[in-house]
């Protein structure tokens, strides 16, 4: 079984995209994010394991503009999305995507040289307004580890990552299952002061 961690680290590889760009294709965008990424944070290493504000900045950097977090936040809060006040939407889409950019900075940073990313042809229907990109993460030991990156043509005409699929399991209903059973028993307020 593969350990916690490297799945971490390949959903933070997924998450990321260099340039918004509405002439690339998803893979294109997914494909010169990830190694984008990983070549500042080899080539900055020394100064990123001293400081890790600029580790969560670089990861901001590159990931934030590209993730639709907006609706990442609605489905992964899903049903309870609704009863909760426009505030706790606010406040949970804020700390959620923080969680995000520390979370995925501190894993893939730890690991970047032992993981290399294999990309396949990305899947489209004609004229969908949603991509999903597969890749194969391999690690040094032999293991690998499928990981598909789901994304939508966001209002401006860019590409942007709504969920992950490790070994086809999602990202988006992992984080649904447990924060769910936060919400319904000790109410929203209780998820927001977990991600303060």
């Amino acid at each position: 079984m593969i350990h916690c961690c490297r799945r971490i680290i390949l959903l933070l590889m997924c998450f990321t995209t260099a340039a918004v760009a509405t002439s690339m294709s998803p893979g294109e965008l997914i494909e010169l994010g990830v190694t984008r990424l990983t070549k500042q944070m080899l080539t900055e290493r020394a100064m990123l394991t001293l400081d890790a504000e600029k580790l969560y900045a670089l990861v901001d950097q590159e990931l934030g503009p590209h993730l639709a977090v907006k609706k990442i936040a609605r489905l992964v809060v899903g049903r309870h999305w609704k009863k909760a006040t426009q505030a706790q939407q606010e406040e949970f889409t804020v700390g959620f995507r923080r969680l995000l950019i520390k979370t995925y900075a501190a894993s893939i940073f730890e690991h970047v040289s032992e993981a290399k990313v294999e990309f396949k042809p990305f899947l489209m229907k004609k004229h969908s307004r949603t991509a999903i990109v597969r890749t194969v993460i391999r690690f040094d030991d032999g293991s690998k580890l499928p990981v598909d990156y789901k994304l939508l043509l966001g209002s401006e005409g860019q590409w942007l990552i709504y969920d992950v699929l490790i070994s086809r399991l999602s990202l988006v209903i992992n984080f649904r299952n447990s924060y769910g059973r936060i919400v319904e028993s000790r109410g929203f307020d209780a998820l927001l002061e977990l991600l303060r």
